[in-house]
This record gives structure tokens, C-alpha cells and sequence, in this order.
């Protein structure tokens, strides 16, 4: 006997529609028949933990009845296809009726005019070709069509031009516009109203939710009997794979407040400033959107990496950071002095808390504010970003020490001729050791 969901309550419809709208059904149904497949090879295994005999037989029902309604929806759709096509080419036929009438109206009126009688018969071509002058578009174009072609029609039926237009095709004319003009009402009676199939699409999700519900409880039974019994086989074999395997919104993968962050790449621009250059990457990520900006000079962290010739060790220089801009807007000068954080002229030290070397809050991306995480680009969290000795805060993981290693004969000293880099986001100011 075929399942009948009209015997649910309306809160359970409700909710199993609400769940199957999650679902595509061809991953249901695929789902639906792995678990029977499974109920089958492990019959009477699942009986006393939470799953019976009976729910089994009433998740094949259910697939049953899932495949009868998404055949059906197919055939709907089908069906909706077939008739949009017939007024398709109904409106294609009617058009080209148009534009022979009109062709052959014109011919009719310039003999009208060149005979100079200036009589109800020019009035009457001149008037139906200025009222089908413009070809309708959009909605409710065909029947604005069948207007223009029925206009056409009644002026060449009238006698006096009728016998003009018979030399330049008006019989053939006369033929095209009837013929087009009845496809065309043809079409439009047949044309579906609205989009979509929403009766059978609703069954189908309805149907799905119902799969779900009874797998994942057949997959809850399953593991209470491997637990039971021994056999962890039985929890695996009842898996929800392919539920399982759909797209989802991937969870933060930082701990304890760092935010996340995955190597998705904001790539760091490489700024040409010297005869080298170094080049370093960054990640972020907040939720799905994985620092995905849409403009580099607004919100993505675009950090440039150059190299100056003999400007001496990264380790030593200046961050420069100005005061009307925000976090995304730090740089970091080489110079030969200590290193400090100048923000709108004023050196400023100690302890930073949170901050993406802060100036005016955190960098907004896609909507949300995405907290740098330490080794990405973030140089010193939660301690000392910079120190008087010039050493950089944050261990070997933060963006300075990055670059550093980044950088090909770059040293850490004050000694050697090193080639010293200079990583700051486009549009940042840079200070030096002379104006810090």
C-alpha cells in the first residue's frame, strides 16, 4: 500500500518539510536505499535499540513514495517546458505575420500617396501602421501581438486596399497574419501561468525530511546495538555518508578565541621598491568567507613586501601607523634606530591588547570583523609588540619574523649588508628612525 502523507499532523508536515528542504532529493533517495540495502544484510540487528521491523518497512514506503512524486515532478516540469515552447514558437510565427502585413500595408500607402487622393483608405493604412510601428516586448507582449496582428488583418480586408495589396503579396500576407494570429491565441491559452511546480515540489521535500528523520534514526540504533554487542562494524555500515557528505558551513577551526584561520590564501602584493624583493602570504578566515574581500584598497589585507638595498636588519625599524586609518593600515619602516609604534606622530610602547597592530578597530570583512590570528598576519598578540631593543613581539609566528624569513640574505642584526624589507598595507604611511 503507497504511503499517504495526508495522515500526518500538520506540525509533523511542517517539520519534515522544513528538513527536507535542506536535502536534494536524488541524496535522500541515494541515502534512503543504502540504509534499506544495509536493514537488509543486518535484519533483526537493530530491533531493541531503537529501531523496529516497522520503521524499516515504513522507510521503504517513504522511498517509494519519494521516487513516485520526484517522476512526477519531472513529468510537470516536462509538460511546463513542452507548452512554454509551443508559445514560444507561436510568438516567433506571429512576429514574423507582422512584419509581412506591415511590409505590404507600406507598399499599399505609397501608391495611396503618390496618387494624391488623400481618402478614408490612406487614413486607415496610416493609422494601423502607426499603431504597429513598435514590436512588443516584454510582458505581456503577446497579447499586445495578437492586437497588432488583428489591426493588420481588418486593413487589408477593406476593399480599396485589399485590391492594391493583392499585386504585392497581400493574399499570401493575409494567410500568414490569420494563421499566426490563431497560434498565437492558441499559445496563450495554453501558456502555464507562474513558475514553478510547488505542489510537487513541497511533496518531494516533505518526503525527504521523512527519509532523514528515519536513517539517522536507523544510524542511532545501529550504534546503540554496536555498542551493545561488540561489533562497531554495525555503526559504520548504517553511516550517513551521503548526508553527510553535502556542503556545510565550515566551523571556525582556531582555538580558544583566535578565530580561525585557514590557509586560503590573502595573497601579499610585492611592492617594487628594490632590485629584490620577498614575497609572503597570509590566511584568513571568518566562517565561509576566508578573507574573501572584494577590494584590496578597501578591506582585504593587501600587505606589500619590498626590499631596500643595505637599509640593514628587519629586526630594527620603525611602525608607522597613521592615526585617521584604520588596523588594515600599519606599516613597517626600516630604519637604523629603535622600534617603535608612532600613531599620528607619538611613539607609543608597551602592551597591546588584540589588536592587528590597532589603530581604528579590527578589519571588517564580508560584514564581520575578522580577527587576525597569530602566524597569519598578526605580529604580537596578548604581549609586548614592540621593545625598545628593537626585537619584534609575538614569537617566530608573527607577520615580522615571517617576512624576515621571507627575505634571502636578510639579517636579524645590526651587522652585514642584508637586505632589509619593508611589509606595510597600500596607501600606509611608513616612519623611519629619523621622524619616530
Amino acid at each position: 500500500m503507497p504511503f499517504d502523507p495526508s495522515s500526518l499532523s500538520a506540525q509533523a508536515r511542517a517539520r519534515y518539510i522544513r528538513l527536507g528542504r535542506s536535502y536534494s532529493a536524488h541524496v535522500t533517495l541515494a541515502q534512503a536505499n543504502e540504509t534499506l540495502g544495509a536493514l537488509g544484510r543486518h535484519e533483526g540487528a537493530l530491533e531493541g535499540y531503537g529501531f523496529s521491523r516497522g520503521d524499516g518497512g515504513r522507510l521503504a514506503e517513504v522511498r517509494d513514495a519519494l521516487v513516485s512524486a520526484s517522476v512526477r515532478r519531472t513529468g510537470e516540469v516536462g509538460v511546463r517546458r513542452q507548452e512554454r515552447g509551443v508559445y514560444a514558437g507561436a510568438l516567433r510565427k506571429g512576429r514574423e505575420g507582422r512584419e509581412v502585413g506591415r511590409a505590404v500595408l507600406l507598399g499599399v500607402l505609397v501608391e495611396l500617396r503618390d496618387r494624391g487622393e488623400v481618402g478614408g483608405e490612406q487614413r486607415l493604412v496610416e493609422t494601423a501602421l502607426a499603431m504597429t510601428s513598435r514590436l512588443p516586448e516584454g510582458k505581456g507582449e503577446g497579447v499586445a501581438l495578437c492586437g497588432q496582428l488583428g489591426l493588420l488583418l481588418e486593413a487589408l480586408k477593406v476593399p480599396g486596399v485589399g485590391g492594391l495589396a493583392a499585386g504585392r503579396g497581400g493574399v499570401e500576407g493575409l494567410g500568414a497574419l490569420e494563421g499566426a494570429l490563431e497560434g498565437l491565441e492558441e499559445g496563450l491559452q495554453r501558456r502555464p501561468a507562474g513558475g514553478g511546480t510547488p505542489e510537487e515540489t513541497e511533496r518531494v521535500y516533505l518526503l525527504g525530511g521523512m527519509v532523514v528523520t528515519l536513517v539517522r534514526q536507523a544510524r542511532r540504533a545501529a550504534r546503540n546495538a554496536g555498542r551493545a554487542l561488540g561489533l562497531g562494524s554495525i555503526g559504520e555500515v548504517f553511516g550517513l555518508r551521503l548526508l553527510d557528505g553535502r556542503g556545510r558551513k565550515r566551523r571556525k577551526a582556531g582555538g580558544s578565541g583566535e578565530g580561525g584561520v585557514e590557509a586560503d590564501g590573502v595573497a601579499f602584493g610585492v611592492a617594487d621598491e628594490g632590485e629584490e624583493a620577498v614575497r609572503a602570504e597570509a590566511g584568513l578566515r571568518h566562517e565561509e568567507l576566508a578573507a574573501s574581500v572584494g577590494d584590496a584598497g578597501d578591506g582585504a589585507v593587501e600587505v606589500a613586501a619590498g626590499v631596500e638595498e643595505d637599509a640593514g636588519g628587519l629586526g630594527r625599524g620603525a611602525v608607522g601607523v597613521d592615526a585617521e586609518e584604520g588596523a588594515a593600515d600599519a606599516a613597517v619602516a626600516v630604519g637604523e634606530e629603535d622600534v617603535g609604534l608612532v600613531t599620528g606622530g607619538a611613539a607609543l610602547e608597551g602592551e597591546v591588547e588584540d589588536g592587528f597592530v590597532e589603530a581604528g578597530g579590527a578589519a571588517e570583512v564580508e560584514g564581520g570583523d575578522v580577527e587576525p590570528v597569530e602566524g597569519a598576519a598578526r605580529a604580537g598578540v596578548h604581549g609586548k609588540l614592540l621593545s625598545r631593543e628593537g626585537s619584534v613581539g609575538g614569537g617566530d609566528d608573527s607577520l615580522l619574523s615571517g617576512l624576515s624569513r621571507g627575505g634571502r640574505g636578510g639579517g636579524r642584526g645590526r651587522g652585514g649588508r642584508g637586505r632589509a624589507g619593508r611589509a606595510g598595507l597600500r596607501g600606509s604611511r611608513h616612519v623611519g628612525a629619523d621622524e619616530g
